[in-house]
C-alpha cells in the first residue's frame, strides 16, 4: 500500500511543479453587478468574508464602477471582455487592435482601477450554441482558403457530400483556428498590459450544449501561457445535472490542464424560479447546496472559489442563501491547507473519446453512432455510478487533433474503463494494447472500437484481439446471468436486465428540461430542445460474441451464449461487457434538480464487485455507511500526505460512516478530520484490523452534515 500511495503522490507532485499557487486570502472571489446603490453591499460582503477579488462586466468598468472597489482595497477584474471584436485580428494586427478595442470598450481612464481582464466562455468564432451541425465551410471564404492550404483540395459544400475524412478535416481545422485565435488575443493583452492579469472562464457548453466545436481541453496546456488564471462554471443547475457533474468536469479539466490553477464558480440563485435565459433556466437552489457546491469543487481539485453573481435580485445577505454563501466562503479560507497544491488521485480512469464525441456530428443526432452530444453521456453515467459507490475516478482523454501522450496518461491507473468508445484510431488501439501488456486492466463495453477515428465502420473492431472475441453479431436478448467464477464469486447466479443499448439513457437525458423551458425556446424559434424521438432511435439490440478459447465467461445470455468475457492479454486482462447498455453501470444519482431512477441493488453491485475484483488488495480505502456520500482523494505535494474528502448529498446528516484504510498502522503518523459545518479540526483515533498480507486501520467518522476532510499523514 505504501508504494501505491507514494506513486499517487509523486504523480501529483510532478504535475504541480509548475502550478501557480494562489496567495492566502486570494482563494475566493465574487462576480458582481455593481451600481452606486448596490456596491456597498458587495464591498461589505467581501470585507466580512476575506474576499479580495471581484469580477465585473467591462461595460460597468467603463461607467466608472470599479473605482470604489479599488478604493476599498479590492482587485477589480474587467470581465466579459468583448474578445469577439478581437477574434479576426491577424497576429501582426493584434497589438494595435487590442489597444483600440480596450480603449473603446473599457476606457483608457478606467484602466487604473482594474487589476486584470477576464475572457468569459470563449465559444464564439467556430462554435455556435444553437447549431448541432458544422456550418458549411463553403460559406466562409477565409476558411475555404485555409482549408485548401492545409489539405490541398477544395472543401465539400453541403452536408452529406464528401467522405468522413472531409468532416474530420473540418473539425481539425476549426479546432486549430479556434485555439490559435484565442492564443493571439491572450498574448496581445499580456504584451500591451503586462502589469495586469489575464483570466479565462471555461464553459462546458462546448461539450454539452450542442456547440459545433467548443474547446478541446487537452490542447489548453500546450497553447496558452501558464500564468493565466482559469475558472470553470459547469452550470450543473442549468443542464439539470446532479452535483457530481461539477466535480467530474473540474477533475477532468484540471487533470488535462496539467495541474494549472482552476477556480470553481458556485451558483446561489435564491430569489427567482429561473433566470430567464432560454439556454439555461436556473432553478431555485436549496440553501444547503451552496455549501455542497463549494465542497464539491474543492474535493475534486479546484484551487479557489468564486460566487456568481451578486446583484439585488438574487442575493440578500439576510436570506438563508446569503448566510450559506458567507459560510462557504469562510470554509474555503479555513480549509485551504487541505486542498492547496493538490491534485485528485484515483485508481480508476474513464476514457472520454474525443474521436467518438466529435465525429458523431457527421451522422446527426440519434444515429447509429453515439446520439445527441456523443460520448459524454457514456462517460458521464459511468462516473456517476462510481460516485454512487464511493469509488473515486478520473476522466482520461487525448486531444482530437494530436495523437500523443496517451500511454503516459493510462499508466497512472490500475483500471481503465472504455464506455462504448465507438470511434478509435490505430494509435489509441496500440496504446490500450501496450497498457494491457504492461499489466493494466481494461473494462470495455458495447461497440468499443467498432469504428475508426473518422466514424467509419470497420470490418473488425480494433480491440477484438484484446477483448478475446472472434466474431460479433446482433441479438435481441435483454438479460444476463452471471456464471460461477473465482473472479466474481459473489455475482454467481445473479441476473441483470437491460434495454439493449444506450437509447433510454440518451432519451432520459435529452428530455430532462422542464416543459416551461421547452415552450420558451419554441417561442423564441429555438428548437434545440424540441427533440422528436420516433423514427430516429436505433432498434434495441445487443451484441452476441464468439470468444477465443482462452477467455473466461463471466456472464451469459438466456440462450447460454457468452455476454461478459475476461481475456488475459500480456500481464493484464480485458473484461468485455457485450450488451451495449451502460444502464448496467447507472448508479443512483441524488442531490439534483432531476433525480433519475437508480438501478436495482444488483446493478450497482455488479460494478462494485467488478472494481473490487480488479483492484483486490491494492484498493486504497473502503467506505461503509449510508448511501449518497461521494468520495474523492487529493494527494498533497508531499509523498507522505493525502486527504480523503467525503461529501454528504443527503438532506440528513451522514451517520455510522466507517473508512477502512489499507495502510499498516505503523506507517501512519496521524489522522485529523475537518468538518465543514463545524469549521474546526480534530484528531481521530483508529483501530487496527488484522488482515492478509498486511494490517489495515478502520476509522469511525463522526456524523457530518455536508463535507468532511480526513487528512492522513504517513511515515516519510
Amino acid at each position: 500500500m505504501k508504494k501505491i500511495f507514494q506513486v499517487l503522490a509523486s504523480v501529483a507532485a510532478l504535475s504541480l511543479a509548475n502550478n501557480i499557487a494562489l496567495a492566502g486570502n486570494d482563494v475566493t472571489g465574487v462576480f458582481v453587478s455593481p451600481s452606486d446603490a448596490y456596491s456597498p453591499t458587495c464591498i461589505k460582503f467581501c470585507k466580512e468574508n476575506e474576499i479580495s477579488r471581484v469580477y465585473m462586466n467591462y461595460r460597468e468598468v467603463k461607467k466608472g464602477l470599479a473605482a470604489c472597489y479599488k478604493d476599498a482595497g479590492l482587485n477589480a477584474i474587467c470581465g466579459w471582455l468583448p474578445y469577439n471584436k478581437m477574434w479576426d485580428f491577424k497576429p501582426q494586427e493584434m497589438d494595435e487592435g487590442v489597444k483600440k478595442v480596450i480603449s473603446a470598450e473599457v476606457g483608457e481612464n478606467e484602466l487604473k482601477n482594474i487589476s486584470g481582464f477576464e475572457i468569459d466562455e470563449p465559444n464564439l468564432g467556430y462554435g455556435d450554441w444553437k447549431n448541432e451541425i458544422l456550418v458549411d465551410v463553403d460559406k466562409d471564404a477565409q476558411l475555404k482558403e485555409i482549408y485548401f492550404k492545409n489539405f490541398n483540395r477544395q472543401p465539400f459544400g453541403n452536408r452529406g457530400q464528401g467522405s468522413a475524412a472531409d468532416w474530420r478535416n473540418i473539425q481539425y481545422l476549426r479546432d486549430t483556428l479556434y485555439w490559435n485565435k484565442l492564443k493571439n488575443i491572450v498574448l496581445g493583452l499580456k504584451k500591451n498590459y503586462p502589469e495586469k492579469s489575464v483570466a479565462m472562464t471555461l464553459s462546458v457548453s462546448g461539450y454539452e450544449s450542442g456547440s459545433t466545436v467548443g474547446f478541446d481541453i487537452n490542447l489548453l496546456d500546450s497553447i496558452l501561457p501558464r500564468d493565466i488564471n482559469f475558472t470553470t462554471d459547469p452550470y450543473f443547475q442549468a443542464f439539470r445535472r446532479p452535483l457530481p457533474w461539477t466535480g467530474m468536469m473540474t477533475k477532468w479539466f484540471r487533470t488535462a490542464m496539467n495541474g494549472r490553477q482552476l477556480e470553481g464558480v458556485i451558483q446561489f440563485y435564491d430569489a427567482v424560479k429561473h433566470s430567464g435565459w432560454p439556454f439555461e433556466g436556473y432553478m431555485q437552489l436549496d440553501p444547503d447546496d451552496v455549501n455542497r457546491q463549494t465542497f464539491e469543487y474543492l474535493m475534486n481539485g479546484a484551487t479557489g472559489i468564486s460566487a456568481f453573481v451578486m446583484n439585488p435580485k438574487i442575493y440578500a445577505p439576510e436570506s438563508e442563501h446569503g448566510k450559506k454563501l458567507s459560510e462557504s466562503m469562510i470554509f474555503v479560507q479555513k480549509s485551504e491547507k487541505y486542498w492547496e497544491n493538490t491534485l485528485t488521485s484515483a485508481q480508476i480512469g474513464i476514457y472520454f473519446s474525443e474521436n467518438t464525441f466529435r465525429m458523431h456530428d457527421m451522422w446527426g443526432p440519434w444515429s447509429k453512432m453515439t446520439g445527441l452530444f456523443g460520448a459524454s453521456f457514456q462517460a458521464e453515467w459511468t462516473y456517476y455510478a462510481l460516485s454512487y459507490l464511493h469509488i473515486p475516478a478520473n476522466l482520461v482523454s487525448m486531444a482530437f487533433n494530436e495523437e500523443k501522450g496517451l500511454p503516459e496518461k493510462l499508466r497512472k491507473y490500475p483500471v481503465v474503463i472504455l464506455p462504448d468508445v465507438k470511434c478509435m484510431s490505430a494509435y489509441e488501439a496500440a496504446s490500450f494494447g501496450k497498457y494491457l501488456e504492461d499489466g493494466g486492466i481494461i473494462i470495455s463495453t458495447g461497440e468499443t472500437s467498432f469504428y475508426n477515428e473518422n466514424g467509419e465502420l470497420l470490418a473488425k473492431p480494433l480491440l477484438a484481439e484484446l477483448m478475446g472475441v472472434k466474431n460479433f453479431t446482433k441479438t435481441s436478448q435483454n438479460s444476463i446471468t452471471f456464471t460461477t467464477t473465482n473472479f466474481l464469486p459473489r455475482m454467481a447466479g445473479k441476473k441483470l436486465s437491460f434495454d439493449g443499448n444506450p437509447v433510454q439513457l440518451f432519451k432520459q437525458q435529452a428530455t430532462r428540461h422542464p416543459d416551461w423551458l421547452k415552450e420558451k425556446c419554441i417561442k423564441m424559434k429555438y428548437d434545440g430542445y424540441d427533440i422528436k424521438f420516433p423514427g430516429k432511435l436505433p432498434e434495441l439490440s445487443s451484441l452476441q460474441v464468439e470468444p477465443t478459447p482462452l477467455c473466461t465467461i463471466l456472464a451469459a445470455y438466456p440462450d447460454k451464449s457468452p455476454a461478459v468475457l475476461m481475456n488475459q492479454y500480456g500481464k493484464g486482462k480485458c473484461i468485455y461487457i457485450a450488451p451495449s447498455d451502460l444502464t448496467l453501470f447507472k448508479g443512483k444519482v441524488t442531490n439534483a434538480l432531476e433525480t433519475p431512477e437508480g438501478p436495482d441493488k444488483g446493478d450497482a453491485d455488479f460494478l462494485k464487485q467488478l472494481i473490487d475484483s480488479c483492484l483486490g488488495e491494492r484498493k486504497i480505502f473502503e467506505y461503509s455507511g449510508c448511501d449518497g456520500v461521494e468520495a474523492s482523494l487529493l494527494c498533497k505535494n508531499k509523498s507522505n500526505q493525502c486527504c480523503l474528502f467525503l461529501l454528504n448529498h443527503n438532506a440528513q446528516p451522514a451517520e455510522n460512516t466507517k473508512i477502512t484504510l489499507n495502510i499498516p498502522p505503523d506507517k501512519i503518523v496521524g489522522i485529523n478530520i475537518f468538518d465543514q459545518a463545524k469549521g474546526c479540526e480534530e484528531k481521530i483515533s483508529y483501530k487496527t484490523i488484522e488482515g492478509k498480507p498486511a494490517k489495515s486501520v478502520e476509522l469511525t467518522i463522526p456524523s457530518f452534515k455536508y463535507g468532511i476532510i480526513i487528512e492522513i499523514t504517513q511515515v516519510p
